[in-house]
């Protein structure tokens, strides 16, 4: 059974700050500590950026029927009261995105990356959708420069029956590479190849459905089930 590991307060109180998730007392102490702990100041900055960030080019849209459950259970796995379990404090900042756009959705994929790693967070986490036209195909991606890692989380969508997802990234004019299969979980971690770190510009993602052990080509083989891009 995995070790819960112990998750930084200042980095999850920062970024409910940025989000505007607080209110009361925790309000006032947050903006108090903007303004006399450096340290904290410069936390929130940092999630106002990558927040920001996010938002370029997005539209604003409904977050799908039953993906807050799905997305909460899939990144943070088991539930409250179980070992394992994400604190309580965590779980009710996260209700917020119930009726907000998918920029909020993106920001949740990216705390929970940052709850089940212990990543120090030297460079900013970059996060965006993976999605096919009609919507039915979700998944979140986010992608940590630092540490070589692209995950993705499932939030709707399969392989067909004898099927398995592949993940496919590419930099601008650069062919594409896959990243790694999905897999049988809802959440995958895979090492970026060494041609995928430090691509400047755009990230472009894709998810293919291919026959067991992945495409035989240098390329996707079958149909390219959703598609995104994070832009660095």
């Amino acid at each position: 059974m995995k070790e819960e590991m112990e998750f930084d307060d200042d980095t999850m109180l920062a970024a409910e700050f940025a989000l505007g998730l607080l209110s009361g007392a925790e309000l006032a102490e947050a903006q108090r500590r903007v303004s006399e702990d450096p340290v904290f100041a410069a936390e929130v900055t940092r999630w106002e950026i990558e927040l920001s960030e996010m938002a370029v080019e997005l539209t604003p849209e409904p977050v799908p029927r039953g993906a807050q459950a799905k997305l909460e259970a899939r990144l943070f796995g088991a539930p409250e009261g179980a070992a394992g379990a994400v604190p309580r404090r965590v779980l009710a900042a996260l209700a917020f995105w119930r009726a907000i756009s998918i920029v909020a959705v993106l920001a949740v994929a990216m705390l929970g990356y940052l709850l089940v790693t212990d990543r120090p967070a030297p460079e900013p986490l970059r996060a965006a959708e993976i999605v096919s036209d009609d919507g039915g195909f979700r998944f979140l991606a986010v992608l940590d420069e630092g540490a070589g890692v692209l995950q993705v989380t499932r939030v709707a969508g399969d392989a067909p029956s004898g099927r398995v997802l592949q993940v496919w990234a590419h930099g601008p004019d650069q062919p594409a590479v896959s990243v790694g299969l999905f897999g049988d979980g809802d959440t995958a971690r895979l090492d970026l190849p060494l041609a995928l770190r430090g691509v400047q510009g755009t990230f472009t993602m894709g998810i293919s459905e291919e026959p067991p052990g992945g495409s035989q080509q240098d390329g996707p083989s079958g149909n390219v089930m959703g598609r995104g891009e994070i832009r660095l």
